[in-house]
């Protein structure tokens, strides 16, 4: 044994040397174009090789660790604090290499002169026509660093406060001159070029002789470095739809990007269902068109629960390709030919697209065809609200489960959430309440945006793991609060669910509607309307105010091992909706116990892990595994 061990001891430090070999002997593998910084300064780190798979960069603060499972050419980091920071790239569960920077406070710093100016003589040139930038600070020698940076390109010069420098621009864009001293900015300025001279405005101050040439007496360009990667230009204005969600905009980035002589347009999204859209050879005026909607409404799809709908309409775009990315909840992905916008529905069927792992990403190509997507699986994380504020105590339930259904006990948990700053918070004092519901609360919740939780579970040989998130916003018009169980026992009786609605920006009345699944028995919803349609039941308590608490009791059906969606809820006021950020999970509880063989969760913050009839093998003895019906 030993000796095979050693065997593969040595064909991976070959596999580790060999993966080098493309690497010039003294070439650096992290590259940042200066050592030093300031707070919430965007700091862009290089890597130096072409192959990323299995890479990862680890970034230490004086108090944070910042992870990049998966990297790129570029790197984009924000520093929140003074101090010092080292760079990790990992590979093959090593260190590659090592890089380090300071940080500064920009109040402590020694403030710069005002008179340091920068000069640009247009604001509008013709490709290939000489710009000339003028650096004007009298009362400093010192050599300052200049970025040019347009579409794919970054331009870096060095150069002293007497200089004039010449940039003869290759392609048309808007141009971003920056002007800096050690960690601090200066100065910066733009200017556009076009494909032609016509149009093109006069100078602000003319260098050139009555000939109309250049002078010839300006002082040479130093270039200490010039970039010509692949690069992401973000677009301020882009007038892309997207439809509101929960009366909130979705947040969204688009970049320009360039590769291969050709331009293409990245869609991306600060959303837990869709991450990005790349549209291949796409002009950006075409981008415009194209309609995005998140649906927080669930569907039976093919008698499954979904828990993930959206919709994609590119029909006004031009584009060679579409891919899009997204984060799977569920464990199938469905299409839908025949969708409503209007209506958010399926009119149609629903078809098999493909099988995806909860918790990973996963793509497909996008086409005008098949707009309407879902998917299909258990669920994975509740939290007692569906939205957080700021330093708000983010309470945690996660129901560890096997694959047949049955609650683990004593399985070990670890947890992790990452915040929107990329910074991994690794969560302690889990307390497994009941048996197979474990607790945990996290207190680091300070910036707003989507959180990302990775919870993994073990129990008799066997782990299993999943993702799912959370959101903290500043601002929203209702806190939906649940006291529903997570675990019932429907041969006991029925379950007693209590909601508490708080409105943040409504003064007046508002309607309350709680989703049933439509199996279920009502036995009380006092003052409630009850209604059953398309399989469901919903309940509406009409004409609540602020603080008010609604319940209901209902039975399950007494099928085990079983998992049950309830709501999304959903709040109408003054013509206006308000969704639940996501439904919530209930498992059925069997009453007697199995092996664990293999873990699933529901944690209520979307799905992960699967319920549903298959063949499996333990101890390598195949069986059917078929829901287990048991009367009491």
């Amino acid at each position: 044994m030993q000796k095979y061990t050693k065997i593969l001891s040595v064909i991976s430090m070959l596999l580790f040397l060999v993966s080098s070999l493309s690497l010039p002997a003294d070439a650096s593998l992290i590259l940042l174009d200066k050592d030093e910084f300031s707070v919430s300064e965007n700091i862009i780190i290089g890597l130096n090789f072409s192959d990323f798979a299995g890479s990862s960069l680890e970034i230490s603060s004086p108090s944070k660790r910042f992870e990049y499972p998966a990297v790129g050419s570029r790197i984009r980091f924000t520093p929140t604090e003074p101090g010092s920071y080292m760079i990790s790239l990992i590979y093959a569960n090593a260190t590659r290499e090592t890089a380090s920077f300071s940080v500064k406070d920009p109040g402590l710093a020694n403030p710069m002169p005002m008179q340091t100016t920068l000069t640009i003589e247009k604001e509008e040139y013709a490709v290939g026509e000489m710009v000339q930038i003028s650096i004007g600070n009298p009362a400093s020698a010192s050599t300052y660093d200049l970025e040019i940076a347009a579409n794919s390109r970054t331009y870096k010069f060095f150069a002293t406060s007497e200089d004039t420098l010449r940039f003869f621009p290759q392609e048309p864009g808007n141009y971003v001159v920056t002007l800096s001293l050690g960690s601090v900015r200066l100065s910066s300025a733009g200017f556009i070029v076009r494909e032609d001279k016509d149009n093109i405005d006069a100078p602000r101050n003319s260098s050139q002789d009555e000939s109309g040439q250049p002078a010839s007496d300006l002082p040479p360009v130093f270039i200490t470095g010039s970039v010509a990667q692949d690069a992401e230009t973000e677009i301020q204005d882009s007038h892309i739809t997207v439809v509101k969600r929960d009366n909130r905009d979705m947040d969204y980035r688009v970049f320009r990007v360039r590769k291969d002589a050709r331009e293409h347009i990245l869609l991306r999204l600060n959303d837990r269902k869709i991450k990005e859209i790349r549209l291949e050879n796409a002009s950006l005026d075409s981008v415009s068109n194209i309609r995005i909607d998140s649906v927080e409404k669930r569907f039976l799809v093919n008698s499954l629960n979904s828990v993930s709908t959206y919709a994609i309409d590119p029909s006004g775009a031009q584009f060679d390709n579409a891919t899009v990315t997204a984060t799977a909840v569920g464990d199938t992905l469905w299409k839908c030919k025949d969708w409503d916008f209007a209506g958010q529905n399926c009119l149609g069927t629903w078809v098999k697209l493909k099988e995806i792992t909860p918790g990973e990403n996963y793509t497909f190509l996008l086409s005008t065809a098949d707009p309407g997507f879902a998917e299909t699986g258990v669920a994975s994380v509740n939290t007692k609200k569906p939205i957080y504020h700021p330093n708000e105590t983010v309470e945690l339930i996660m129901v560890v489960l096997d694959k047949f259904g049955y609650a683990v006990s004593g399985a070990e948990v670890m947890a992790t959430v990452t915040d929107p700053n990329n910074a991994t918070f690794n969560l302690t004092g889990i307390v497994e309440t009941r048996s197979g519901v474990y607790e945990a609360n996290f207190s680091g919740a300070g910036y707003e945006g989507s959180y990302t939780l990775f919870v993994k579970a073990s129990g008799a040989d066997m782990e299993s793991s999943m993702v799912s998130s959370f959101e903290v916003a500043s601002y929203y018009d209702f806190d939906i609060i649940r006291n529903t169980p997570v675990v019932i026992d429907p041969w006991k009786g029925s379950f007693l669910s209590e909601i508490s609605i708080y409105s943040y920006s409504h003064s007046g009345l508002f309607n309350f509607t709680e989703a049933l699944p439509g199996t279920f028995i009502l036995e009380e919803a006092l003052g409630a309307e009850v209604k059953e349609e398309d399989g469901f039941i919903y309940l509406t308590w009409k004409d609540l105010s602020n603080g008010t608490k609604v319940s209901y009791k209902a039975k399950a059906p007494q099928i085990s091992p079983n998992l049950f969606l309830i709501g999304p809820s959903l709040i109408s006021y003054d013509s206006q909706l308000f969704y639940e950020a996501r439904p919530w999970y209930l498992a059925v509880d069997p009453p007697v116990n199995s092996p664990v063989t293999s873990l699933s969760f529901y944690m209520n913050d979307y799905a992960t892990g699967s319920n549903t009839a298959g063949r499996g093998v333990i101890d390598n003895n195949e069986f059917d595994e078929v829901p287990i019906e048991i009367n009491r």
